[in-house]
């Protein structure tokens, strides 16, 4: 009798967890998230794609970016992280002004003309882009992190 009880117990504690049908039928938007890591190397100063996110029509969301550029023979580095609004409305793909989580820095040894090795994050077509720009001559080992949080219509 006292395992019936507990069984019973655990059995209602289960049933009231779970989500209710009419919950899951009302809801018009989904979430999902993932993980994009990508890696390139340059060893020239033009901007150069690391990474590509397509974006579906009339979709919304935050993209999380992180990279790093690393020159292994002179143990220099680019590194920074930025968090971005991007939304696509009636066919145009728009990004809002990214937000500095770790500021862009770029180690003496990789730096020229005031700018010095950097990345960004810009649209092309219907894709949000990350694009990296080493330094003449410098092999840069870059690896990109994109987690997106988006919503599309459900």
């Amino acid at each position: 009798m006292k395992r019936l009880k507990i069984l019973l117990a655990c059995t209602i504690a289960f049933a009231m967890m779970a989500p209710t049908v009419s919950q899951a039928q009302t809801s018009k938007w989904i979430s999902t998230e993932f993980r994009k890591q990508s890696t390139l190397t340059t060893t020239d100063s033009a901007y150069n794609t690391i990474a590509t996110i397509p974006i579906a029509a009339n979709e919304a969301g935050i993209l999380d970016v992180q990279v790093t550029g690393y020159n292994d023979s002179l143990s220099i580095a680019v590194t920074g992280r930025q968090v971005v609004r991007y939304k696509k409305v009636a066919g145009t793909l728009t990004l809002g002004t990214p937000s500095n989580i770790l500021a862009k820095e770029t180690d003496t040894g990789l730096q020229y003309t005031n700018i010095g090795s950097t990345w960004d994050i810009s649209t092309s077509s219907d894709n949000i882009i990350i694009r990296v720009k080493g330094k003449l001559t410098y092999k840069i080992k870059w690896e990109s992190r994109v987690k997106p949080q988006i919503l599309r219509p459900g």
